[in-house]
């Protein structure tokens, strides 16, 4: 069937939905398909509003299931996550305040430390290099 020909049996079958009503089965049906199917064809795309919502209804039981076998909420798995990138961010913190003391312990000010083209880092004025 080529896309003209799909457009004029669409034609029709927006007449039969029009005649039937808002109100009807088919009517209550068909609301907005009409519009996808246009879409569809314009675009040739595959658009399938009950084919999403299968594929919805599918994830949200896998997701309960990995919940109810896990014995732990999806809330208490994103809290465990959060909580996991804050230690993280803190032990990253403390990093760099121990790495900025030894550095000023020897002599080093932070913005002399190596640069991003890979040359050494200079010491303040007065320092001699291996002193």
């Amino acid at each position: 069937m080529t896309k003209e020909q799909e457009r004029e049996a669409l034609k029709k079958i927006d007449k039969i939905i029009k005649e039937a009503g808002p109100d009807s089965y088919i009517g209550m049906t068909f609301d907005g398909m009409i519009a996808l199917c246009e879409e569809n064809i314009a675009n040739d795309w595959g658009c399938n509003p009950i084919k999403d919502l299968d594929t919805a209804r599918e994830r949200i039981a896998a997701m309960q299931r990995i919940e109810n076998e896990n014995g732990k909420t999806i809330s208490q798995l994103n809290d465990a996550c959060r909580e996991h990138m804050q230690e993280t961010a803190d032990a990253d913190e403390r990093y760099k305040a121990e790495h900025l003391e030894n550095l000023e312990t020897a002599g080093i000010r932070p913005d002399d430390t190596v640069n991003n083209t890979g040359s050494r880092a200079t010491l303040k004025p007065g320092r001699k290099e291996g002193s």
